[in-house]
């Protein structure tokens, strides 16, 4: 039997934008396999009325979901989900900045981690018993520039990523990943001093490969890679993520599994495979992504699921083999920033 993209997907829960931020979205669209193999491969089962909420997290453990409105103020809500398919939003509240764009769970997963774009901001609110958020408990404002005078006038984080006990912080603005710890209150301490990435290079979102931090940079098209030697990451290699040419080329979405890293660019609209050995980084290949101006990624299994927001898809390439990638499916869904995979009771959340 040929495998899908689809097999053991309970749901799919699509970020994405309204109209306040450009887009055609209602809120959280909800899409599920259709059992009919004669229609469509996916219905639509429901929509989650949202302001912009252009980032969705699952729980890994717990039936909750959680997603920004990026607005001004910004937004973060959390929701339960049931086995029938229905979403209840549970709570909601004002993160103490704007323009939240991405979430991360702490390591004891008792606070979120808001990254708050428009203020230059970063955001802990708590998660509890019943799924309800409180908060903010600390907002964190970071301060600086860059080079680039239309797109690094201030502070812009756009990702929170945790790594072991540290929160590293992608500030797109000041050329910097900000390393912080989460304390057991939800207050932010400074883990150890700031990354510095070449100037004007706009770190937007990072992964880790072993001993490997990988960071798509969105002003300059590059990869910047370090290693951690225990107390410090000190750069190693910087490569293309794009053998595109004209303008404009501006990563986003990254993510890795095994030793293999994926990362989309927007303006050729391609994802590209490199492969983590000894020496750094090393390109495998680049293929178009199925849609126009890529957005987050999600890999689950041998699946790479690419959101693409300008064009309305969703669209998927089988990674069996990173480097020959192979597109075998486009649904449609409303001005897509991001998708979380729900699994069938035997998976697990992606």
């Amino acid at each position: 039997m040929t495998r899908s993209p689809l097999d053991g997907v309970d749901r799919l829960v699509i970020g994405a934008y309204t109209q306040e931020m450009g887009g055609s979205a209602d809120g959280l669209t909800i899409l599920e396999p259709n059992p009919d193999p004669t229609g469509r491969s996916v219905v639509t089962a429901g929509v989650v009325v949202a302001a912009s909420p252009s980032f969705a997290l699952a729980h890994p453990t717990r039936p909750l979901l959680f997603a920004v409105g990026e607005g001004t103020p910004a937004t973060v809500s959390s929701y339960r989900m049931d086995d029938s398919g229905h979403v209840e939003r549970l709570s909601g509240l004002r993160t103490g900045g704007d323009l939240a764009c991405h979430l991360e769970l702490s390591p004891d997963l008792r606070h979120l981690i808001v990254a708050n774009y428009g203020s230059g901001s970063v955001s802990s609110v708590a998660v509890g018993d019943d799924g309800a958020l409180s908060g903010p408990l600390d907002v964190l404002s970071f301060t600086g520039s860059g080079p680039d005078p239309d797109r690094q006038e201030s502070p812009h984080p756009h990702q929170a990523l945790v790594v072991d006990d540290e929160v590293l912080v992608c500030d797109l603005g000041t050329d910097r990943i900000h390393r912080l710890r989460i304390e057991e209150s939800g207050r932010f301490a400074r883990a150890g001093e700031p990354m510095h990435l070449p100037p004007g290079a706009g770190p937007r979102h990072a992964v880790v490969v072993d001993d490997r931090l990988v960071v798509a940079c969105e002003l300059n098209s590059e990869l910047w890679i370090a290693r951690h030697d225990g107390e410090r990451w000190t750069e190693t290699q910087r490569v293309s993520t794009t053998n595109a040419t004209e303008s404009p080329r501006q990563p986003s979405g990254i993510v890795a599994r095994d030793r293999t890293v994926v990362v989309a660019t927007r303006g050729p609209d391609t994802v590209a495979t490199f492969a983590v050995d000894d020496g750094g980084l090393r390109r495998l290949t680049e293929v178009p992504c199925g849609g126009a101006w890529p957005r987050a990624l999600t890999l689950r299994d041998d699946w790479l699921w690419v959101a693409n927001q300008n064009d309305a898809t969703l669209t998927v390439l089988r990674l069996s083999d990173p480097a020959d990638p192979e597109l075998v499916l486009s649904l449609d869904a409303p001005s897509p920033t991001c998708v979380v995979i729900l699994p069938t009771a035997d998976g697990e959340i992606a």
